[in-house]
């Protein structure tokens, strides 16, 4: 991870998986990429991009966190995955989901 600035973080990552199955052997490669960005102590985003060689797949996952008391969030996030090797039939899913979480003290 790289701390561009105080609230700023990048962070790249590359995997190769080598798999083997009696159906034949083929190897998987994932190319990774996440940005963080704190707008405060309470309102935090992050972005992932990952593409892999199998089929083309290109996934982008975004996510809002907002902390308005502590252990109490609401998460907004938007997913979306493409196939870059069709362009006819690019957008595979689009997703958008809304989490709220909320703590009662007894």
């Amino acid at each position: 991870m790289i701390k561009v600035f105080p609230n700023l973080s990048l962070e790249l990552g590359y995997s190769i998986n080598n798999v083997s199955l009696s159906a034949g052997n083929f190897s998987a490669r994932v190319v990774n990429a996440q940005i963080n960005y704190n707008f405060s102590t309470k309102l935090l985003t992050s972005t992932t991009i990952q593409h892999n060689n199998i089929g083309g797949g290109f996934l982008v996952n975004w996510r809002l966190n907002y902390i308005y008391r502590p252990g109490d969030d609401l998460f907004i996030v938007y997913r979306e995955s493409r196939d870059l090797d069709d362009p006819r039939q690019a957008l595979l899913g689009r997703t958008l989901l809304i989490k709220f979480t909320h703590s009662f003290d007894f």
